[in-house]
């Protein structure tokens, strides 16, 4: 059911997804490609935020009373929805690789094309160790899901 905690949700970790791939594309090698990587963070954002972080910062109606997450809860969910993003963004994009490196015919079979989604992960996944790229993906996430949750108090 669509409301307005789960927009705010969807369009902030889009935003999230946006800087984080911004940030991480100093620390990739050089001559390395970019190609689309902050459509594919902007994408997975979008997707996180409107199906994980905009349900949890739902207000939850009893009988008595309408229940808004905690602090402690909103930044969890927060944090948790970042590192979705970045996770879905990594796989995403190492898919993406694996096709363009299908169609050159660098793979043997299909089989061999599927393992490597796991092998570019593996590969990809220390740009995302730095600490500007953690900084701007926790602090967007904590920023996100607070915002989720005002939109939630708000018109909820």
């Amino acid at each position: 059911m669509p409301n307005a905690a789960k927009l705010v949700a969807a369009l902030c970790l889009a935003a999230v997804g946006f800087f984080g791939a911004v940030a991480v594309v100093p620390h990739m090698p050089e001559g390395q490609r970019v190609g689309k990587l902050w459509l594919i963070a902007v994408l997975a954002g979008v997707l996180v935020g409107w199906r994980m972080l905009g349900r949890d910062m739902t207000p939850r109606r009893t009988l008595t009373q309408v229940e808004v997450p905690g602090a402690a809860s909103t930044c969890a969910a927060g944090l948790r929805a970042a590192a979705l993003t970045a996770i879905c963004t990594l796989f995403a994009a190492s898919t993406v690789v694996m096709f363009i490196r299908a169609f050159d015919r660098r793979y043997k079979g299909p089989m061999d094309a599927v393992v490597s989604i796991f092998d570019l992960c593996l590969g990809y996944a220390p740009l995302f160790t730095h600490v500007d790229v953690l900084l701007t993906l926790a602090i967007g996430g904590i920023l996100a899901a607070y915002a989720a949750r005002g939109a939630g108090r708000a018109w909820g």
